[in-house]
């Protein structure tokens, strides 16, 4: 949950590069930022105590569902957006994104594997 925190700040500082370094790296790409988003907006809904420790007040009266169907669909959701990730080369795609697209992996796969277990 952390990481999502640290790719939305990686997000916002996007616009401070250089344009020195602007100039060598590759196009920014929307459809990662568009994942990013979307995942983000996703960990606020399914896990509602973090939205309130970010500040997001929409949902304060809510808990997460801890139900054995609500444990499933998560699991599925972190194998589905796994593949997703999986569709972007880092090489494709500038510095702060390729950081960002290896932290969320990296975060996902930690997941899958404590859902292993």
């Amino acid at each position: 949950m952390l990481f999502r925190l640290f790719v939305l700040a990686a997000i916002a500082c996007t616009p401070i590069a250089s344009t020195t370094a602007a100039t060598s790296e590759p196009p920014r790409d929307p459809a990662p930022h568009a994942l990013f988003d979307r995942e983000f907006q996703y960990s606020l809904r399914e896990f509602p105590e973090y939205a309130t420790f970010l500040g997001v007040d929409s949902y304060n009266d809510r808990l997460r569902e801890r139900s054995p169907e609500a444990v499933a669909r998560r699991r599925a959701h972190v194998a589905a957006t796994l593949a997703d990730l999986a569709v972007f080369d880092p090489a494709n795609l500038p510095s702060q994104d390729r950081v960002s697209l290896a932290m969320m992996t990296d975060d996902l796969r930690r997941a899958n594997a404590l859902n292993a277990l």
